[in-house]
């Protein structure tokens, strides 16, 4: 839920972004909970976020899925490639 997804990256004392870690899903079920993640923090208004995948498989298929997302903005990838940043667009109120 959302309320997680704050409480959490509050924790890590970073305002205004949330983080998915992705780690023992499979590839559609991984899929449908960045789509929702993603959504999710748009319309919470949460403008930068961190999804978590490491660096099997998924990690490639991940970048394709922040792209053609209608909600990213902009991302980037970790250096090791087992993350991503994301920059969501703004709410048009």
């Amino acid at each position: 839920t959302m309320q997680d997804i704050r409480s959490t990256y509050n924790s890590l004392n970073k305002p205004r972004g949330a983080v998915l870690d992705l780690h023992g899903l499979i590839t559609h079920t991984a899929w449908k909970k960045v789509a929702n993640f993603l959504e999710s923090c748009y319309y919470s208004d949460i403008t930068n976020c961190k999804i978590i995948c490491g660096q099997g498989a998924m990690s490639s298929e991940l970048g394709e899925w922040i792209r053609l997302n209608r909600y990213t903005k902009s991302y980037k990838s970790s250096h090791c490639g087992g993350s991503y940043t994301v920059k969501l667009k703004r709410i048009n109120k």
